[in-house]
């Protein structure tokens, strides 16, 4: 296979990667009782860690445009596992919270995601997976750099 073919393939893998372990994932927290899809449950996690940050840098994390993290947000909302509180100086600036629910399935989401990535990963040493660790690493920094560049 030359080089173009390759990277075409490559490609192809790597999108069809992402869609089918997301929607396994997506799966496996519907069988759990979870009525959260894998987009809401990395807000979540990143919310964890990151507690009382702007909207606005929800959608910078996520490259996400204002409406689509609008919609994100509202469905969290309405679960009860985000609530917004306004900035103290500039009420306009919407803050972002993990709720007691929100904190309290932290820990069952993350047991889900981690058996999800085991059966992902199953039949990969250790040296394969830090390939793919290596490759993909280098991928999102060129990925974020074009970004970048067109800024």
């Amino acid at each position: 296979m030359n080089k173009k073919e390759l990277r075409r393939k490559v490609d192809m893998l790597i999108g069809k990667v992402g869609r089918l372990s997301g929607n396994l994932l997506d799966k496996h927290f519907v069988q759990a009782g979870y009525n959260i899809t894998r987009e809401q449950w990395a807000v979540l996690q990143f919310l964890k860690d990151n507690e009382g940050v702007p909207q606005q840098a929800l959608a910078e994390e996520f490259q996400k445009n204002k409406a689509s993290i609008t919609s994100l947000i509202d469905n969290l909302e309405k679960s009860n596992m985000v609530e917004r509180k306004a900035h103290e100086s500039d009420k306009r600036k919407k803050l972002l919270f993990l709720t007691k629910k929100g904190k309290g399935v932290q820990d069952e989401l993350a047991e889900i995601s981690v058996n999800t990535n085991k059966i992902i990963t199953k039949g990969l040493d250790n040296d394969q997976l830090n390939v793919i660790d290596q490759s993909l690493t280098v991928m999102i920094d060129n990925i974020i750099a074009a970004y970048e560049e067109k800024k």
